[in-house]
């Protein structure tokens, strides 16, 4: 259940950081976010951080799901948002204090494409969303078996909900892989044969265009099958409610639909790895074209089967990261405040590295800072210039310096949450968007962080105790840096974080002794004395009111108008209104409450409405400041009588229904019995819908039905009482041949939830077996071999019925059961077709031996019907299927009995294809003793065995074998695909055999290297450059692998390679750019560092020029883009000559001069 809430609290917050409504697609850039959206997208960023991590005490989504994530998206995302949840809500480092002092002119173009980046993934978190709710659904039903009593068991469903569970069904619909079809058959169709575009692609297109379908309409069957089964779990639910259900037939159903549901890769549908084959082709005709809107074309079709980079997440990651230089400045300000020494530099970088380890990581505990500080000024190097205690003085000057500073940065983000605050309201605590909910829990949270750090938050675990607990202190912190949920159970506290944010803001804290808090905004307001007496004050406040609400709806339960009357009268309008306004822990509201504590006042009170201080609805039309909810009231006291027989319907009042029914429309009346069917015999007794039954006129029931189709005698044959079917059956025998909106006869429903008495009361009152196949297949599931014994043998209203059967066939249900017997009943007795159902590829797929003798040893049987034939659900034949899943008896079997052992279906695919997928040693000698196989066919897709065992985890073990005994060949591209899966262990095995390929290349030029420098594989990269791989080899773009650890901002790789004296420096790509320019354009200073501490010249980065653009140079870039971080950093750390000039003769200066004026005019 966690994780299901987890993934549905991201895509709660990415939809949040929007201020207003959008409706542009992802990859259209919002305006440059406000203060206020920067902050929401930073706590969304966090929040995506606490979902992808997991572990074993806090297991937010499965290892499935973390791998699903890192396939159709990226490791970006996935990895690199686990680090920013650190970064932002642990701590409060130097980093993060350098980050927040940027305006937001400066940052906000980072954060634009964070936002962009978000909206993109956001259709990837609906996929995992769809994938976890499936594995939440299956675990479910599994749950349901294990119970030991019924009565347990629907306690555990009550208690889930049915809320929760329909929540669980949702869709996902691949509009990715559909608009990628599309574009591909409109490009087909528009182009003319050409050099580029010939007969061979057009076939290759064509098949990618087939594929995209296949899974396009696999998912749409996979959602239509999903829907299916959880009507049937719903079904299953009311079963278990009724009083006849025994826990071994839920067990029995229960398995019927997991097996249903059995469908553990559906993630390879769209996972983009699996398309590498298209990409590598289109991006050939990409770089092949000469039209530029075609070339356009080809890159969209591309974009939509690659995966998603998050560009914005990596530049923000690098601001994260402590910066030497920054540390460093830092340092040396203090060191000259104190007059200490710096003309030794190693004594610098001493007092530099002690306070990076105690204080850099959390610049608000100025106790560590100042510890450091004595120890270093006391310190033989220090020189002791001047008397040790003036230099203590101005350690407390400095001191209280600092602490203002803090204090005031404090003072600001409390100010920041004044802001959102004004924009909520204040009886009920909601704000303005989900953007500003979202901004104050980040603001919340860092003031949480640095009070918790300063000691001034503690652990209140004695007051979360309490019977009725709070959430404040360090559990506040706790609650917003990890997970709502546990806390959200604890209390029925709703509005923590408004209420706490409001109490900061008005109580302002005094972190330091020396510091000047800001005054409070409340006037009149006594402040605590101290700490200690205010979050008192706040546990106080709130279990106070929280006792008072308990208190005020045991009166609204009882209906005691008089006491009621007396509370909402008494002077503090504002306290009445909020208790008329508040909810209990289980989020009903006072008008739910005085319902549920008593449906049978409520609708006296309603119906018998005077406008006086007894009757409940006229004290809430006086009283209740909620304008909407008061005229709902008013129109149902109008005309209460519908709404009060819907009530007692609810309730099972049947006084009250027999008062009201006549006083109703009969068109009415029968909507509402429609609507309350299921419930009505889901929450009642017999006897109650006995009376019902006997009160309204029979006629009405022979056309009524629920939402789903169910008759009355479908719920009677469910409830399984034999007296009120019989009652029922008497009444309305004509509804036995009614089906529902799935098909489902009441025969059906009788023979799949009950023994055979309830199944046979329906048979001897004319309920016809033929008319609906799922009937017999129902009985083949159960072995139902007695209750077959009385359906009439007419064959030819069975052929009739199951002329379209496919998973409907009944021996299919045989055969997944394993009940042979029976299967030849339902053949030789009832003559079903055993050519039906592709029963061959059934019973290879689950090694049924006797199944399999049998039809394949029956020459009429098969006399028109090939051992070769292609299944439907899986485009192989039997023999492939069997291989494939690893069942060597029945692959032999299919083998002696003449399968084509070679056959090839339309996608190239073989039998030994499918024996490597399946990975078992027997039945991979059993397919290489086929005579002229060839082990090194390729598929259409230009998989290869050995590419299979590669993308299919299979064991160095594994690949050896194929390698030595089956003779297999290592071509080039399968030293790329190891690399590109991070298997540095067959990649090993592999460049054994062919030390040649490590200079392989994919169809972007890249070697094995460059793709484990992208993949940040630090041990393959070591690997690679032990064996010899190139260090200098070149991509399309004339990028080595230096070039890319720089644009990715891989400091570890970047270290790696800078160790290697091989590795070339200044190596240009096609655009002139050494990699500490690439560095330096991306803003990735802590490689630009790692350059210049080894050598790289920054002439190289004076010299660059942006030939597209008037010859700017570096300095002139991130002026003309308003970026003083990076202007700062060229000018002051690299000394970056200002007088450059462009193709216009202008300097830096020169253009930010041109900005500023015309900012003012």
């Amino acid at each position: 259940m966690k994780q299901h809430f987890s993934i549905r609290k991201v895509l709660t917050y990415i939809d949040g950081i929007r201020e207003d409504a959008c409706s542009d697609p992802p990859h259209m850039h919002r305006p440059i976010p406000s203060p206020v959206r920067i902050r929401a997208i930073k706590r969304t960023l966090q929040v995506i951080g606490e979902m992808i991590k997991s572990t074993r005490e806090s297991p937010n989504i499965t290892v499935k799901l973390d791998r699903i994530l890192q396939l159709i998206t990226s490791e970006v995302l996935a990895e690199r948002t686990k680090d920013l949840r650190q970064f932002f809500s642990h701590g409060y480092s130097l980093a993060k204090l350098e980050l927040e002092a940027e305006s937001c002119d400066q940052i906000g173009l980072v954060f634009q494409k964070i936002e962009t980046n978000l909206r993109e993934a956001r259709r990837w978190f609906v996929y995992t969303q769809t994938q976890q709710n499936l594995l939440i659904y299956r675990r479910y039903l599994a749950y349901l078996k294990s119970f030991k009593t019924i009565e347990a068991l629907r306690s555990y469903i009550a208690f889930v909900g049915t809320e929760f569970k329909g929540k669980l069904i949702e869709t996902f619909r691949p509009e990715q892989l559909t608009e990628a079809k599309l574009l591909i058959q409109h490009m087909l169709d528009s182009s003319k044969p050409s050099e580029l575009l010939n007969t061979a692609t057009r076939t290759d297109l064509e098949y990618i265009g087939k594929e995209l379908q296949l899974r396009i309409d696999v998912i749409r069957a996979e959602n239509a099958t999903l829907g299916r089964t959880i009507d049937d779990f719903f079904l299953l639910e009311s079963y278990i409610r009724q009083p006849s259900s025994s826990l071994g037939r839920v067990r029995q159903i229960a398995d019927w639909i997991l097996s249903r549901t059995e469908l553990a890769k559906r993630h390879k549908l769209v996972q983009k790895t699996d398309l590498m084959y298209a990409r590598e082709l289109l991006a050939h005709l990409q770089m092949g074209e000469t039209d530029e809107t075609r070339r356009y074309m080809w890159g969209a079709i591309w974009t939509r089967l690659a995966k998603e980079q998050f560009s914005g997440l990596d530049t923000l990651l690098g601001r994260t990261e402590q910066r030497t230089d920054v540390a460093l400045d830092v340092t040396v300000k203090t060191m000259q405040s104190l007059n200490l020494p710096l003309d030794d530099d190693e004594y610098v970088q001493f007092v530099n590295r002690r306070l990076a380890k105690s204080y850099y990581q959390n610049v608000f505990v100025l106790d560590n800072k100042y510890r450091v500080l004595k120890e270093i000024v006391k310190d033989r190097r220090a020189g002791r210039q001047d008397n040790v205690r003036d230099v203590l003085e101005r350690l407390k000057d400095l001191r209280k310096t600092d602490e203002q500073v803090l204090q005031r940065m404090f003072d600001g983000l409390l100010d920041t949450m004044e802001h959102i605050l004004s924009h909520s309201d204040r009886l009920t605590g909601s704000l303005a968007s989900q953007a500003d909910e979202q901004a104050l829990e980040y603001c919340l949270l860092e003031a949480a962080e640095i009070v918790c750090n300063l000691s001034v938050f503690r652990d209140n675990m004695s007051d979360l105790a309490m019977s009725v607990p709070v959430i404040t202190g360090r559990n506040l912190r706790n609650y917003l840096a990890h997970d709502f949920l546990a806390y959200d159970t604890l209390t029925p506290c709703t509005k923590a974080v408004v209420q706490n944010a409001r109490y900061l803001v008005e109580n302002r804290l005094k972190l330091y002794a020396t510091a000047t808090v800001k005054v409070a905004p409340c006037k009149g307001q006594p402040r605590a004395v101290n700490e200690q007496a205010q979050f008192a004050e706040i546990f106080q406040r709130q279990t106070e009111w929280t006792m008072e609400q308990e208190e005020f709806f045991k009166i609204v339960t009882n209906f005691h108008t008089k006491t009621l009357e007396q509370r909402l009268r008494k002077p503090e309008s504002n306290v009445a209104n909020l208790l008329l306004m508040s909810r209990t822990c289980l989020d009903r509201e006072v008008v739910s409450v005085a319902l549920e504590g008593n449906p049978d006042r409520f609708i006296a009170h309603m119906l018998d409405y005077r406008p006086n201080e007894l009757n409940l609805f006229y004290l809430l039309i006086n009283y209740f400041h909620d304008t909407e909810l008061v005229k709902k009231i008013e129109i149902l006291i109008g005309s209460p009588q519908v709404f009060c027989a819907r009530l007692a319907l609810k309730y099972g009042l049947i006084d009250a229904v027999q008062a009201l029914w006549q006083k109703t429309s009969q068109d009415a009346m029968k909507q509402l019995i429609s609507t309350e069917l299921s419930s009505i015999f889901v929450r009642h007794s017999s006897t109650f819908v006995q009376q019902l039954l006997r009160l309204l006129p029979s006629e009405w029931f022979l056309d009524l039905k629920d939402h789903l189709g169910n008759t009355v005698l479908h719920w009677a044959v469910l409830r399984g009482d034999l007296e009120l079917l019989q009652f029922v059956m008497l009444r309305y025998k004509n509804l036995l041949k009614a089906k529902n909106a799935f098909g489902d006869l009441p025969l059906l429903i009788a023979v799949r939830y009950h023994d055979d008495v309830i199944a046979e009361m329906l048979l001897d009152h004319g309920a016809d077996p033929w008319i609906e196949p799922k009937v017999v297949q129902t009985v083949a599931m159960r072995n139902g071999r007695q209750l077959l014994d009385r359906f009439p043998a007419d064959i030819g209203r069975i052929v009739a019925a199951q002329m379209d059967a496919f998973l409907n066939n009944p021996l299919r249900a045989a055969v997944e059961e394993n009940n042979y017997e029976l299967f030849l009943t339902l053949h030789q007795q009832f003559g079903y077709d055993v050519q039906r159902g592709e029963l061959l590829h059934l019973a290879a797929r689950l090694n049924r031996i006797h199944f399999l003798r049998y039809l394949l040893a029956n020459d009429d049987i098969y006399r028109n019907f090939s051992v070769d034939s292609i299944s439907r659900e899986y485009c192989f034949t039997p023999f492939m299927v069997a291989c494939a899943t690893g069942h060597y008896e029945a692959a032999q079997l299919l083998l002696q009995n003449g399968v084509n052992g070679l056959f090839q279906n339309e996608n190239n695919y073989t039998a030994w294809h499918c024996a490597v997928h399946g990975g078992n040693r027997s039945i991979l000698s059993l397919v290489l003793s086929i005579p002229h196989l060839d082990v090194n066919t390729v598929t259409k897709d230009k998989r290869s065995a050995l590419s299979i065992a590669i993308d299919t985890d299979q064991t160095s073990y594994q690949i050896n074998y194929l390698l030595t005994t089956a003779g297999v060949t290592v071509r080039p591209e399968h030293v790329l695909h190891a690399c590109l899966l991070g298997k540095s262990d067959i990649l090993k095995l592999l460049i054994d055999r062919q030390p040649d390929y490590l200079s392989a290349t994919d169809f972007l030029q890249r070697s094995p290297l460059m793709i484990a420098v992208i993949s940040n594989d630090r041990s393959m990269a070591q690997l690679l450059l032990d064996r010899g791989a190139d260090r200098n080899a070149k991509n399309i773009l004339g990028m080595n692998c230096l070039h890319m650890a720089a644009l990715n901002n891989l400091t570890s790789i970047s270290k790696l390679l800078l160790d290697d004296a091989q590795v070339d420096h200044e190596a240009e790509d096609k655009f002139r750019r050494t990699p500490l320019v690439v560095a330096l354009e991306a803003e990735h200073l802590t490689i630009a560092e790692q350059l210049i501490q080894r050598g790289a010249r920054l002439q190289s980065a004076y010299d660059y020029r942006f030939q597209q653009h008037r010859n700017a140079t570096l300095l002139h870039k991130f002026t003309i883009e308003k970026r003083p971080r990076m202007v700062e950093y060229l000018v002051k750390k690299l000394h970056f000559p200002t007088d450059l000039v462009d193709d216009d003769g202008k300097t830096a200066d020169m253009i930010a001069g041109d900005s500023s004026e015309d900012g003012n005019n």
